[in-house]
């Protein structure tokens, strides 16, 4: 997601093991997350969530200096699926909604220094 919204500026972002001795470091640490079953809409073969997630994210320069922090940021949006009765955390579509919902916003956030 970094890669896309860099766009030409040069930057690419990496999963561990990948990075070059001079590139910068995310770090993100979920403090908690939760999924409280909401009123059934859609019907019984719907299960409605509502997903809270805390995390810490700090981007350090590779000589240590910290260029950003989000400290007990909260992001929390309303999340469906077609699966009843258990949490979505393992849901195909989970890693897509938590994409738009969670890490394009941390990411925005970020890049644009808020």
């Amino acid at each position: 997601m970094l890669n896309q919204k860099a766009n030409r500026s040069g930057i690419t972002a990496y999963e561990d093991g990948q990075s070059e001795p001079d590139d910068a470091v995310l770090r993100i640490s979920i403090l908690r997350e939760s999924a409280i079953a909401r009123q059934a809409r859609g019907g019984p073969s719907v299960s409605n969530w509502r997903i809270a997630i805390v995390l810490n994210a700090t981007l350090t320069a590779a000589d240590g200096a910290v260029v950003w922090r989000k400290t007990n940021a909260e992001y929390q949006s309303d999340y469906a699926d077609r699966h009843p009765g258990a949490a979505p955390w393992n849901e195909p579509w989970f890693q897509r909604w938590a994409n738009f919902r969670i890490f394009r916003p941390l990411i925005t956030q970020m890049w644009h220094g808020n």
